[in-house]
């Protein structure tokens, strides 16, 4: 089954002229390539590598769609864009359960434990690859008139969890962009840390923060996850 013409045919359904619309397949590419990139760095076979690449293909097909109906990205207000996707592909015909799984779970909270191990790793290649993108390219400005950091957020970072959108008013630039750096506590393999050290998005957003705002308390969140990161690198965690 040819895939990158399964996705095509569908994308073609929309206007690409719209920028949302563009970007989500701009974004797809490139968590391609990441995906790839996270592959072979865990030496998989060369079937195992387009593997991964077909579940970045189609991992956020179902943004599309979502776009169009409710002119959102946000799932809370809309619809669950990896359960969609999941959906789509079926009515499509298209049956590879392990690329469903990562199509379906790549955006939620946790991977089900009742999982096979190859489908576990799909699943998180296709997270990592996802998370790197979105890291890289979103929450690097930041509008919000004042520095208000709650303890929730702060504490986030000491216990190294994640930001979830239930914790957040999704109207706050400002958590949001903490939302996405809490993103590396989610972040799975050596290569991907490899890959937000090369990116350099931990000081990039923090440096971004700290001139504006000037609490030390971004400081304290910069050196939690530098640290952090070097150590995946480094295999001390």
């Amino acid at each position: 089954m040819n895939e990158l013409l399964i996705f095509t045919n569908y994308y073609s359904k929309f206007v690409s002229s719209v920028d949302a619309i563009s970007s989500k397949y701009d974004h797809t590419f490139r968590v391609i390539n990441y995906a790839k990139d996270i592959a072979e760095s865990l030496n998989l076979p060369e079937s195992d590598i387009n593997t991964a690449k077909v579940c970045a293909l189609f991992h956020d097909i179902g943004r599309f769609g979502q776009y169009e109906k409710y002119h959102t990205f946000i799932d809370a207000i809309s619809i669950d864009h990896g359960d969609y996707g999941y959906e789509i592909l079926k009515k499509a015909n298209y049956n590879n359960e392990t690329v469903l799984n990562a199509v379906k779970y790549h955006n939620k909270y946790s991977i089900p434990s009742n999982l096979s191990e190859r489908d576990k790793m799909f699943c998180k290649i296709t997270r990592d690859a996802d998370k790197i993108d979105i890291m890289n390219t979103q929450g690097n400005t930041c509008d919000a008139d004042k520095f208000e950091l709650p303890d929730f957020v702060y504490d986030a970072f000491k216990n190294h969890k994640l930001i979830t959108n239930s914790d957040t008013d999704t109207n706050s630039k400002l958590i949001d962009v903490f939302r996405l750096l809490a993103f590396i506590f989610d972040i799975n393999y050596r290569r991907s840390f490899e890959l937000v050290e090369a990116y350099d998005i931990v000081n990039t957003k923090c440096n971004m923060l700290y001139d504006k705002y000037h609490d030390e308390r971004i400081n304290d969140i910069r050196n939690i996850c530098n640290k952090y990161v070097m150590d995946k690198i480094n295999n001390k965690e």
